[in-house]
């Protein structure tokens, strides 16, 4: 009986090892989970707040846009003696509008006085110009006033009549759009009136409206910070083609008149 209870109580029970180790790699993989999550959200914020500032910075762009074009407008346009038309209004013989590229045959005033026309492309013939006299004032009594060009308002122009005349024309082929709808330098010009506006009609980027591009630095920076384009389109060439006729009585002199402009006979606009 002792020998054996001495071989029993010789016996000892040790506690199973490596559970500490087991509690060790879980809390490194939850912990390393958590790490990876947390630079996940960083980059995401990170990316948010980027597209954020990019957004906010486009917005700036376009308001200063904006009030240079209003600027321009006003400086130019303001006085009465100013008048406005579209770079269109170049012609050739009959009153034809002009192919591409082509001189235009209707440049010379009744005194033989170039009125500063120039040839246009597919992009700029919507260019609004603004026109002075010529002549001094006084002289409207005596002799037909001589239209000369003032400005194209479009973007990157900025001398002024009589220093020479605007810098860009509508002539100048930088800004003519190709038959597919972009322009041949993307750095230099920008589609600002395209497809989605007038249509996609085997004429209609002869209605196209292209703009110059101009850069925007941050100091003696030579790489530009931003872009930006504006065009002031000519609302006085423009007239509603969705009034209904109201007046059918002979006896009104207002019937007599065309009343509606015949939409649907547009291509485009067909019903």
């Amino acid at each position: 009986m002792n020998a054996l209870r001495q071989t029993t109580t010789g016996i000892h029970h040790h506690p199973k090892r490596g559970f500490a180790l087991i509690i060790t790699i879980s809390l490194i993989v939850l912990l390393t989970l958590i790490a990876v999550g947390m630079l996940s959200l960083s980059g995401i914020t990170l990316r948010s707040s980027n597209h954020s500032k990019s957004l906010d910075t486009a917005r700036q762009n376009a308001r200063f846009a904006l009030m240079l074009a209003i600027g321009e407008l006003q400086k130019h346009a303001g006085q009465d003696q100013r008048v406005t038309a579209t770079a269109d209004m170049a012609a050739s013989i009959g009153g034809l509008p002009l192919a591409s590229g082509a001189a235009p045959l209707n440049d010379k005033s009744v005194n033989n006085i170039s009125k500063g026309l120039s040839a246009v492309r597919p992009g700029t013939r919507y260019w609004t110009g603004v026109f002075a006299n010529k002549d001094t004032p006084s002289s409207i009594f005596t002799k037909t006033p001589s239209p000369v060009i003032v400005q194209w308002l479009v973007s990157g122009n900025s001398t002024t009549y009589p220093l020479g005349g605007p810098i860009i024309r509508p002539s100048d082929a930088t800004y003519q759009v190709a038959a597919g709808g972009s322009v041949g330098d993307s750095a230099k010009a920008v589609v600002l009136v395209g497809e989605r506006s007038v249509g996609r009609g085997t004429d209609s980027t002869n209605r196209f409206v292209v703009e110059p591009l101009v850069n925007i630095r941050n100091g003696d920076s030579s790489r530009p910070v931003g872009r930006f384009a504006w065009w002031v389109g000519d609302e006085g060439v423009k007239t509603r083609i969705n009034i209904d006729k109201t007046l059918d009585s002979p006896a009104n002199y207002a019937s007599l008149t065309n009343q509606r402009r015949g939409w649907e006979t547009i291509d485009g606009f067909a019903a």
